[in-house]
């Protein structure tokens, strides 16, 4: 079978260093992810067939901030590769960069067809007022 993105183009994610003055003491590291708009659809249609397809699902832990504890769930993982920072010659190099187009689902496609976007009706800026008036 021949993979099939299921984003028209990949998201990118970093990890490094936080440089937030007020959190870095506590959060030392900081994960970026940035997601084309031409592709926010198509990854919500994912998560979306991600979620109906039991077979995807895992346990496992998330914490609950409000509750201040850790709590076991179902949910579902988005994996990928990356490659190490080498922009620096630190020894303590530990930022991370990478992209993520999972493979589309078979039940996917379904979900792309009932989003796909359908000619937007004309509103009151797309009219042209002047010759469609009859006074």
């Amino acid at each position: 079978m021949e993979f099939e993105n299921a984003l028209p183009l990949p998201i990118n994610f970093t990890v490094g260093d936080n440089k937030f003055e007020n959190s870095k003491d506590r959060f030392p590291r900081r994960f970026n992810i940035f997601v084309p708009l031409e592709s926010i659809d198509a990854l919500c249609n994912h998560f979306q067939a991600l979620k109906e397809d039991s077979s995807k699902h895992k346990e496992g832990n998330v914490y609950d901030m409000r509750e201040g504890t850790k709590v076991k769930v179902q949910g579902v993982y988005i994996s990928t590769n990356g490659k190490k920072n080498t922009f620096d010659d630190d020894e303590d190099d530990y930022g991370a960069f990478g992209s993520v187009n999972p493979r589309m689902l078979p039940n996917m496609k379904a979900w792309n067809q009932h989003t796909s976007k359908e000619e937007n009706p004309k509103t009151d800026y797309d009219m042209n007022w002047d010759s469609q008036i009859p006074f």
